[in-house]
C-alpha cells in the first residue's frame, strides 16, 4: 500500500497512448455495479490523472518542439555570421 509519503519515481514519460489505455480501463470499470466509495474516488483520481497527463504530455511534445527550433536557429544564424566575417 502507497502513503502520501511515498516517493514516487518515473525514469521515463509513458506514451499518450498508455495514458489513454489507463483512462479506458478505468472507463470500464466505473460502469461495474456495487463498486464502494474508495473504489470510486480512485477511479476519479485516476481519470483525472490520466486527462491532465495527457494534455500536460501534448504541451511538453510542442516544447521540445520549439527548443529543437531554437536551437536550429541559432546554429543557422552563428553560421551565417561567421560568413558574414
Amino acid at each position: 500500500m502507497m502513503t502520501t509519503s511515498a516517493k514516487l519515481e518515473t525514469k521515463e514519460l509513458i506514451t499518450v497512448q498508455r495514458a489513454l489505455e489507463i483512462l479506458a480501463a478505468a472507463l470500464e470499470k466505473s460502469v461495474n455495479p456495487g463498486l464502494d466509495s474508495i473504489e470510486i474516488q480512485r477511479l476519479n483520481a485516476v481519470s483525472t490523472l490520466a486527462r491532465t497527463y495527457e494534455n500536460l504530455f501534448a504541451r511538453f511534445m510542442q516544447y521540445k518542439e520549439i527548443e529543437k527550433r531554437v536551437v536550429e536557429l541559432e546554429a543557422k544564424y552563428a553560421r551565417l555570421a561567421k560568413e558574414k566575417t
